[in-house]
């Protein structure tokens, strides 16, 4: 299996004050992803997937530590480094206020295994 790596961005369900996320999921899907789009897939992001969680885990019924996951799949950790001190970078992370009002948690990790 050739290197996957995942740039994993999850969205915590609630403000660093505690309260309920804020998170508008059309404005994400059709402005920030397709920004993403632009300005990273020049440096070989390869494709992207995002999870929507319920408030509500429906195994346990506990509130979800997370409201959005997206995870975005390279080549290397060159290119996502590439991609995030390209020029256009800081669009991409000027445009977050405009969607949701928590901060993103960003994980990078290599797929170890998959069926």
């Amino acid at each position: 299996m050739a290197e996957i790596i995942q740039c994993i961005v999850a969205y915590p369900s609630r403000t660093q004050a505690g309260s309920p996320a804020k998170f508008d999921m059309d404005y994400y899907l059709k402005t920030h992803m397709a920004m993403i789009d632009q300005y990273w897939g020049p440096h070989g992001m390869k494709r992207w997937r995002i999870s929507e969680f319920a408030a509500k885990n429906p195994l346990t019924g506990s509130e979800m530590p997370y409201i959005v996951q997206t995870t975005i799949e390279w080549d290397s950790v060159d290119d996502l480094k590439r991609a995030l001190s390209a020029p256009d970078a800081d669009k991409t992370k000027e445009d977050i206020p405009k969607f949701t009002d928590v901060v993103p948690e960003i994980w990078v990790s290599k797929v170890a295994a998959a069926k």
